[in-house]
Parts: structure tokens; sequence; C-alpha cells
């Protein structure tokens, strides 16, 4: 396997068409049951000083 690998990664040479792929496949669609209670957390959660970075 003789492959050269860029020097520098170009992201959108596989994200856009990855994140395309998501998007048809509606995998970010969510199914709202009103009946069961909402899942929530903290975003994001704190570390261990108890502060941001």
């Amino acid at each position: 396997m003789s492959r050269n690998l860029e020097k520098n990664y170009d992201p959108s040479a596989i994200e856009d068409r990855l994140y395309q792929k998501w998007l048809d496949k509606k995998y970010f669609h969510a199914e709202v049951d009103r009946s069961k209670k909402p899942f929530t957390t903290v975003m994001p959660p704190p570390n261990i000083t108890g502060k941001l970075h």
C-alpha cells in the first residue's frame, strides 16, 4: 500500500459529503414523545475545578 498523504488535512474533502449523507438519512431527526419526561444534561459538564476552560 504505497499512498502519499497530503501535507495538510482538508476536512471539506470528506466532511461535506458525509454531512449530506447524514441529512439524507435523517440522522439528526428526533421523535417527540410527549408522554415521556424530557432528558436534559448540562453542556458542557463542569470540569474538576468547576470552571469552564
